[in-house]
């Protein structure tokens, strides 16, 4: 009979170039802030379903709802969020609704 083998989750040392993303749905940020392109500092894409956002260093300039979002993403270790339309929802974190 086989069996599967599950490893331990790790940051193993030699993993340079792999980084970890978040994704999480678009009902965590404001419709007006998923719009403003003004942030360059964490902005990096837009795609049809979402946004791309660098996580980087802690940043007092950030909107306080993009930075709820960036905190959580820096302590789960992810350098990079997709804020997705049809991705999940995070309980941690708050959501808004987007009128159409």
């Amino acid at each position: 009979m086989k069996q599967r083998i599950v490893l331990p989750q790790t940051r193993l040392p030699d993993a340079s170039g792999i980084q970890l993303m978040l994704d999480i749905s678009s009902s965590h940020l404001p419709k007006q802030l998923m719009l403003d392109t003004s942030n360059p500092e964490h902005y990096l894409a837009d795609y049809p379903e979402g946004r791309f956002f660098y996580v980087g260093e802690d940043s007092e300039d950030v909107p306080f709802e993009l930075g709820l979002v960036l905190d959580y993403a820096r302590s789960c270790g992810c350098t990079v969020v997709r804020v997705d339309a049809d991705a999940d929802v995070i309980n941690k974190l708050p959501t808004y609704e987007w009128e159409s």
